[in-house]
């Protein structure tokens, strides 16, 4: 702006607006000028929630990212977590998936990572137990998503919590978690 001599520059710009540039124009918020520079493409990328089936592949990527970045072991996510990721609205778009991940690695660091405990389905206790009751809820998730990757061995289970197989055993009695049984023909594997 201003210059007397032209300069040749190579670049390439690329931006993301949330606010209608066009209608700023229009109303002089945004220079028309600036916007016709800028502007030779214009892509609509529509916010998260409007395409769900994105969601647990970004969340993939973003458990990987991170995981390596923190040089930890790679968890996986429980049955809980992805209905979690499915349910939820996104109001913050790819930066609340990302930060939900990036949060879930930071406070579990465990083998598998559950939703946050605001989002556990179960109804909000109240008394002097209520903590306990969430805190209980919580790791039977992560007994049985253990139990169920280990193929109900129960040693496999123990090395994936990082705990002795006795206190699986242990776990399993307090919560009544009992292996399910098999109808003829169905493998192992197949247990869901």
């Amino acid at each position: 702006m201003g210059g007397r001599e032209p300069l040749h520059v190579d670049v390439r710009l690329i931006a993301a607006t949330n606010r209608d540039l066009q209608e700023l124009c229009k109303e002089g918020k945004f220079r028309e000028d600036l916007y016709f520079r800028i502007n030779p493409v214009s892509l609509r990328l529509p916010p998260l929630r409007e395409r769900l089936d994105d969601v647990e592949p970004l969340a993939r990527y973003y458990l990987d990212f991170f995981a390596e970045h923190m040089r930890l072991q790679k968890p996986t996510f429980s049955r809980a977590f992805l209905a979690f990721l499915r349910n939820n609205p996104w109001r913050g778009n790819v930066r609340e998936l990302r930060n939900v991940v990036e949060r879930a690695l930071i406070m579990q660091r465990g083998p598998i990572l559950v939703p946050p405990m605001r989002t556990l389905e179960i109804p909000l206790t109240e008394g002097p137990r209520a903590l306990a009751t969430h805190v209980e809820s919580a790791e039977q998730e992560v007994l049985l998503e253990a139990l169920k990757r280990a193929r109900w061995n129960k040693s496999q289970a123990a090395k994936i919590l990082g705990m002795s197989e006795g206190a699986v055993r242990y776990k399993m009695k307090k919560y009544a978690i009992e292996k399910p049984t098999l109808h003829p023909g169905q493998q192992s594997g197949a247990i869901s």
